[in-house]
């Protein structure tokens, strides 16, 4: 247990020797920036206008650190070297792997976290209402998101160069985001193609509306962890799936 905590922890310290705070910090400045101007201009529903705004920009920046952060563990470890330095001491490539994979489950909530302080204070110092339960927890979900989209790194970039697991997870996290709007109203005939068959079978697998939940939070819907049970569990489902084929792959494939 010990050798696992000690990588987990290697793998949390090598994102906070890059700055790993930075981009929290440089978005929550333009968030103040934002805010300040549409206090100028009096917007009437302004609390929910900022909701939207920060929970948006929170999700859109956790994504692109997680896509950075995740493909920077796996991918520039495995071409410079770093893996086999780390293996050559009688780590398991699956050890490795799983526990590379929750430094950066660590880091994330680490992220969503000072996140949600520096926006409570500064919300608080412009003595505007605190937000309710609702909306911590929709900020809160966007953790499950990031993390799938982290597996998604680490399962291509387990057989697959940078540049492909980057770009697959973008594309598979762009599908999981549009996957109520692309299986919504359509197909209703009996002329359906194969490929939109196929696709209303796995879009209610791959859709991420129930973790993003500020929509629901912003027409005044109630959120309880209750209610995001079965997104939540989904997500989870969703994950063990890619970091089981993650192991699988890069047990079995050449770390180059």
């Amino acid at each position: 247990m010990r050798p696992f905590l000690l990588l987990i922890a290697l793998s949390f310290r090598s994102l906070l020797r890059d700055k790993m705070f930075l981009p929290i910090l440089v978005w929550a400045g333009l968030l103040i920036l934002v805010t300040t101007i549409l206090s100028d201009l009096g917007i009437s529903d302004y609390g929910q206008v900022v909701f939207q705004i920060a929970h948006f920009g929170l999700h859109v920046t956790g994504v692109f650190v997680t896509l950075i952060w995740g493909s920077r563990l796996i991918c520039e470890a495995k071409s410079s070297g770093g893996v086999e330095a780390q293996l050559s001491t009688a780590y398991p490539r699956t050890l490795w792997l799983l526990a590379t994979y929750l430094g950066l489950a660590v880091a994330l909530l680490s992220f969503v976290v000072s996140f949600l302080a520096i926006w409570t204070v500064w919300i608080s110092y412009q003595k505007f209402t605190i937000p309710s339960f609702d909306a911590y927890l929709a900020f809160f979900l966007l953790w499950f998101i990031w993390l799938i989209v982290g597996a998604l790194v680490f399962f291509f970039g387990s057989f697959a160069r940078q540049g492909v697991a980057v770009f697959g997870a973008l594309c598979l996290w762009l599908l999981g985001m549009g996957s109520s709007f692309l299986s919504s109203g359509v197909g209703t005939g009996d002329d359906k193609s194969l490929v939109l068959i196929v696709w209303q079978k796995i879009a209610p697998l791959w859709n991420f509306s129930g973790l993003n939940a500020s929509n629901s939070v912003y027409v005044g819907d109630s959120l309880s962890f209750w209610l995001a049970t079965p997104a939540v569990l989904q997500a989870v489902g969703v994950i063990c799936v890619l970091i089981g084929l993650a192991v699988y792959f890069f047990e079995t494939k050449d770390i180059h």
